[in-house]
């Protein structure tokens, strides 16, 4: 994986916001969060440096058995991880979930669980070379990031609903097209395509073991 940026920890005397929906402190634990979700009542705040806009207010999220916790710290590997915030993907068979973690350092990863299957990504500032979602079928090859990367699997997805808080404003209505493709061993990237003609966000990562996953 490359090296990610870094997302700074609430610092000492920042400010703080209250939910504009019903005046609870929302749980914001780091500087640069965009998007929160307020526990108390559910509604759906988007943070700007001096406002708040309030989203709307999402239904409660159908409770599922998972592996990883709000705020519950886990390791993988030599990393120390803590998931802040999940958003919740329907597809053709199911549904998957994304769960926004930092490592220690303060390090960015998006963890995808779909029935038992788990995967670490992070997104990369790539917007050139990247073909166009109708190019793009199941065993054809792609040059991606200087190395060969074969298309497993294509599909469609909707948002269902999110908790916690990300790093980034959400489209409440959001369907997109996204495409897996992997290399031998369990290296892959993820594309996400808003546009069918348009770029799209490329994450880099591998399959997890999740035999090596310890909850504390």
């Amino acid at each position: 994986m490359t090296t990610p940026g870094k997302t700074r920890l609430f610092a000492e005397g920042d400010r703080r916001f209250n939910c504009t929906g019903c005046g609870a402190l929302l749980p914001r634990r780091l500087r640069y969060s965009k998007l929160v979700v307020c526990d108390n009542c559910r509604s759906i705040l988007y943070l700007h440096s001096d406002a708040i806009d309030n989203l709307g207010t999402q239904a409660a999220l159908a409770e599922h058995p998972s592996l990883f916790q709000h705020h519950h710290r886990f390791g993988y590997r030599n990393m120390v991880l803590e998931p802040l915030g999940m958003v919740r993907y329907g597809y053709g068979r199911g549904y998957w979930e994304e769960w926004w973690c930092l490592d220690d350092k303060g390090h960015e990863y998006w963890i995808s669980v779909d029935e038992g299957d788990f995967v670490m990504e992070q997104r990369q500032s790539i917007d050139t070379g990247l073909p166009k979602a109708n190019r793009l079928k199941p065993g054809k090859k792609v040059t991606l990031l200087h190395e060969s990367w074969t298309v497993t699997e294509l599909g469609n997805a909707e948002f269902q609903g999110m908790k916690g808080e990300l790093p980034e404003r959400v489209n409440m209505s959001r369907r997109f097209f996204y495409a897996h493709l992997e290399r031998p061993g369990s290296r892959l990237i993820t594309l996400e395509y808003d546009d069918p003609e348009g770029i799209p966000d490329l994450y880099l990562g591998e399959w997890m073991d999740p035999f090596e996953i310890e909850i504390f």
